[in-house]
């Protein structure tokens, strides 16, 4: 009889998810408020502001190779880090 042995792999998946960050503004009134916000959606401009984040993982969903600009989404792996297969290859 053969004695067998246990070897580890892993599986690497790309996904989408969505994030949501939360800011707190300082304004005279909502106008205001929303001007500011708007123009840190647009330029992404953060500093000195007070934000936090969070993960909606409610909304993640597997990434196809299409979406991946015909780039694999899902790799094997083996236990030392080498690549065994894709789903594109």
């Amino acid at each position: 009889m053969t004695d067998k042995k246990e070897f580890d792999y892993y599986i690497d998946r790309k996904f989408t998810i969505w994030g949501r960050d939360k800011y707190s503004v300082e304004a005279t009134c909502k106008e205001e408020a929303d001007k500011i916000m708007k123009e840190i959606m647009t330029n992404g401009d953060v500093v000195g502001l007070s934000y936090d984040y969070e993960y909606l993982y409610e909304t993640s969903e597997e990434m196809s190779i299409v979406d991946n600009n015909n780039n694999a989404t899902k790799e094997l792996y083996d236990h030392n880090g080498n690549l065994i297969i894709d789903n594109k290859n």
